[in-house]
């Protein structure tokens, strides 16, 4: 009951198209993994925890998550589509690269009771960038989760995951 609009981007494991959903009558965000990502174990099971944490986070900065599938032995999300800029775009933009800090002040208040919640429900969000914010109708929505890990006290990441230069500087 998916019909695809169009090719919206290409990640580091996944793909994103807008498709227009029959059972929610509206235009959706299609997340899909890679064909090189589906063959592999630890990318599968990290998108497959992305698809478990979603379901289970309800916040309004964070993207909502519809359904989730396989098609042709490649696992997929189905998530609101966000039509707005990300906060990289709005920089980006902006007189110097820099916003209003009344601006700055009320995205970092919005994405903050975001993590807040992410953190409550055991989990780490590990990909903070401005490109993963994107603005619904001008409030910062907290987007991309395939690099959420949960979270055990003392425990050390034995990964590297995040963007160069937002990872923080111990990774």
């Amino acid at each position: 009951d998916l019909t695809i609009i169009g090719h919206l981007s290409r990640g580091r494991i996944s793909e994103l198209y807008q498709v227009w959903s029959l059972s929610y009558t509206c235009a959706l965000t299609c997340k899909i993994l890679s064909l090189n990502a589906a063959s592999d174990p630890k990318a599968v099971r990290n998108f497959k925890r992305e698809a478990m944490l979603l379901k289970r986070l309800e916040h309004p900065q964070i993207v909502r998550i519809f359904d989730r599938g396989t098609f042709e032995q490649r696992d997929y999300l189905v998530q609101e589509y966000l039509h707005g800029p990300s906060l990289f775009d709005l920089i980006d933009l902006s007189p110097n690269h820099q916003l209003p800090l009344p601006d700055v002040i009320k995205a970092v208040i919005h994405i903050c009771s975001a993590l807040d919640h992410v953190h409550a429900k055991g989990f780490i969000y590990r990909d903070m960038k401005p490109s993963n914010i994107i603005l619904r109708g001008g409030m910062p929505v907290l987007v991309d989760f395939d690099a959420a890990a949960p979270f055990t006290p003392g425990r050390k990441s034995t990964s590297r995951l995040g963007t160069d230069p937002y990872m923080a500087p111990e990774q």
